[in-house]
């Protein structure tokens, strides 16, 4: 009895249903920020790219920002954590060093996919978000 409990045990984790992808994957591609058309042109052609390898690249004025990340799932969101958040020494879209961007970089992020939408929020309860972007790939 106890070899047949085993084998309907083996036979139902053979076919139960493929794991649903990471939830890293709605997130992967380029983003673009949809700053105010009162932002200076550097600042609206802000962008994010999430890489499947990981790596984030952040794009705004001459700063690049670039990180490892991973993600997981909050209660109502995306939690992404990025690690050894790196500058090129550059200030941003603003004007602002990036010494201070690096003290002052939101970490975690969290995040709504929608299709085409990013939203990136400062805090799990927060209802406004602080950036909204675009996919453009």
């Amino acid at each position: 009895m106890r070899h047949a409990l085993y084998l309907i045990f083996i036979v139902w984790l053979g076919c139960r249903p493929p794991e649903p992808p990471p939830p890293a994957n709605g997130l992967v591609g380029v983003w673009r920020n949809q700053a105010s058309e009162f932002a200076p042109e550097p600042c609206r052609q802000a962008s994010i790219e999430f890489r499947n390898d990981s790596t984030v690249f952040l794009k705004t004025g001459k700063q690049t920002l670039t990180a490892s990340y991973s993600v997981e799932r909050g209660p109502s969101r995306l939690v992404v954590q990025q690690r050894d958040l790196r500058s090129n020494g550059e200030p941003n879209c603003q004007g602002i060093s990036a010494e201070f961007v690096l003290e002052h970089y939101v970490n975690p992020l969290y995040v709504d996919v929608a299709g085409d939408t990013l939203r990136i929020y400062r805090a799990a309860q927060d209802h406004d978000p602080f950036m909204t972007a675009l996919r453009v790939r």
